[in-house]
């Protein structure tokens, strides 16, 4: 991610998962959430690809503006000032996502757009849709508590 904002050429960086398709009128939206005075940063809530009840209760979380609730495959984005600000995603091998919107926030104000960003429930098809959230829950809860990433990683496999 840091290496594509370096040959970027805009001033606003949006950072999307491949397997995550931002809807028509996105780009506007976060242009217009950009041009407001004081927020730093944003992210999209989130819809996925297939309609299991389980999903649509997920994604439903993702409509709050919490560090709790918000990951990268959401679609993240900032100007690239606030970008080099907070000196880019940190190197990690799991979590660079929570670990730049905890300084993005203590910056300024994080945004959340209503308008959902469309993503690939592949993952949780594959391994179980509640097996998948629990894995979720448990690597940022115990990230949370002091893990490293290293050690987190060797339980989500990309």
């Amino acid at each position: 991610m840091n290496q594509g904002a370096r040959i970027a050429e805009g001033d606003i960086l949006l950072f999307l998962h491949s397997d995550t398709l931002l809807m028509p009128g996105g780009l506007a939206m976060i242009e217009a959430f950009i041009a407001q005075t004081g927020i730093v940063a944003g992210s999209f809530c989130l819809r996925f690809d297939h309609q299991s009840p389980f999903l649509r209760l997920y994604a439903r979380f993702s409509r709050i503006n919490h560090i709790l609730f918000t990951y990268g495959d959401q679609g993240l984005f900032m100007t690239r000032r606030i970008f080099e600000q907070v000196d880019g995603f940190p190197e990690l091998p799991l979590m660079e996502d929570v670990e730049i919107q905890e300084s993005l926030r203590k910056i300024g104000r994080f945004v959340k757009i209503r308008h959902p960003v469309v993503t690939s429930a592949r993952r949780f098809l594959s391994n179980g849709i509640i097996r998948q959230q629990l894995l979720n829950t448990g690597l940022v809860l115990l990230y949370h508590a002091g893990v490293s990433p290293a050690r987190l990683k060797r339980f989500y496999n990309d």
